[in-house]
């Protein structure tokens, strides 16, 4: 007799393992979403979910029930999901493909095997006409009035969803029908599935029956052991490296990212240049970009380059052509703040368009920190004329002082994060996203070329 590990979404049963761990479920969370609950017979509905009701006042106070589970709201996993690639569109594009061969593999079947064209003309009924909306809220309807098979006894003939209902339901432990998946694919089945139920209800992964069965140690990290296997999705487990132009850019943004989207930044890991004999600035960072090019590393690799001109000319000095895909190069995104911003220059004072210009990453700490004493906006400062370009040169003023100030914000909202609200995070925000999302296309690629 076996110990079962099941992964459930809210009140859905997504799937089940036996007498091990799965790592295709388990890298969906961190160690952190791991939790640890001793309950004994006082907790007695607990218990019967995982020993029998004899056994129950063996647990008392002095000798308690370990729950072992790794847990997550379904938000924090759609985050991680897209991040990864899987993102609402690569997965409705998967379940499409996948209906379309299912139709193709059962119009064929139905020829080898006549006898059963009653219930293979069912399915293609049910198929031709299915979307993923469809599905999607069938399987919203199933969590909400907590359906099972023999429910729909309940539910009127007349209802329309009854027989896509049914077929969901038949299919209940292979994904609730989503067509044509395979073990590999089991990602979109769940990024399909949050997309069914509140983004407060909570993924878990519960390992209780495999700790109390001895197939695992409770005390041991699941994550971090099982990632160590998991060879064959390399980019699921490894970091992606993130090089920016210096260890001001470094420090400010993981900061931020471990401050406004603690879920995701143990997915990302910082170039520190601190003792690493490496220099700053953006010649250098050049330079890094193709040495890892050159070197063919595997990793996913984020070049960071400021929205300058300076970055502008460093950048057309790199031959784009012999950069992998697994290398992404961005400049800080343009932002609304920049279109008309404050210069000092030849002109005199003058606000203007400074996007690709002088977007160092001081531009993007805030409204509240790039304001002076005086309540004004710190100026940018044209420095110098890029003949090749056509275009100016310009750096911030008082960037000590901003970065004091930004260093003043994140303490305050690391030590209450309820305070996160009250400040400018608009610009930090637009750069996270584009890192969040610059890898999808290659990982859209790499998903949906590996569907069968």
């Amino acid at each position: 007799m076996g110990s079962y590990a099941d992964l459930t979404l809210g009140k859905l049963f997504l799937a089940d393992t036996k007498n091990r761990i799965d790592s295709d479920l388990i890298w969906l969370f961190r160690p952190s979403d791991k939790c640890i609950e001793h309950i004994d017979r006082r907790n007695r509905n607990q218990l019967a979910k995982y020993i029998m009701d004899e056994y129950i006042d063996d647990y008392d106070e002095q000798n308690p029930y370990s729950l072992v589970k790794y847990r997550c709201k379904a938000s924090v996993v759609r985050d991680r999901l897209n991040l990864k690639g899987f993102t609402l569109e690569v997965a409705e594009a998967a379940f499409n493909a996948g209906v379309k061969y299912r139709v193709r593999w059962l119009e064929n079947f139905v020829h080898l095997s006549p006898s059963l064209t009653e219930a293979v003309d069912e399915e293609l009924r049910i198929l031709n006409s299915l979307t993923v909306t469809d599905w999607i809220e069938a399987l919203s309807r199933i969590s909400d009035e907590v359906l099972k098979l023999g429910s729909l006894d309940t539910i009127s003939s007349m209802d329309a969803q009854t027989p896509l209902l049914r077929y969901m339901l038949q299919a209940s432990r292979d994904c609730y029908g989503f067509p044509n998946i395979e073990k590999m694919q089991f990602p979109l089945f769940v990024r399909l599935a949050v997309e069914a139920v509140s983004s407060d209800e909570h993924l878990v992964y519960d390992l209780t029956s495999l700790s109390s069965g001895g197939w695992i140690d409770e005390a041991d990290e699941q994550v971090t052991a099982t990632e160590n296997l998991l060879y064959k999705d390399l980019h699921l487990v490894q970091n992606i490296i993130v090089l920016t132009e210096g260890d001001t850019d470094r420090w400010a943004l993981q900061r931020s990212l471990k401050l406004l989207h603690p879920h995701l930044s143990d997915y990302f890991h910082f170039f520190d240049f601190t003792g690493k004999k490496v220099g700053g600035g953006v010649g250098e960072l050049a330079n890094l970009v193709r040495a890892f090019a050159a070197a063919d590393v595997r990793h996913r690799i984020l070049a960071l380059f400021d929205n300058d001109a300076a970055a502008t000319e460093s950048l057309s000095t790199i031959d784009q052509v012999n950069i992998p895909r697994t290398i992404a190069i961005r400049q800080y995104p343009s932002i609304k703040l920049a279109e008309e911003y404050p210069t000092i220059g030849p002109s005199g004072n003058v606000r203007m368009d400074i996007n690709g210009q002088a977007g160092s990453l001081e531009l993007y700490l805030g409204r509240d920190v790039l304001r002076n004493s005086e309540g004004e906006l710190t100026p940018v400062q044209w420095s110098g004329y890029k003949k090749k370009l056509g275009i100016w040169q310009g750096s911030i003023l008082e960037k000590d002082r901003i970065l004091s100030d930004f260093d003043k914000k994140l303490k305050c909202c690391e030590a209450d994060s309820h305070k996160i609200d009250n400040y400018d995070w608009e610009g930090v925000r637009a750069i996270l996203d584009m890192m969040f999302t610059a890898f999808h296309e290659l990982d859209a690629d790499v998903i949906l070329n590996n569907l069968s």
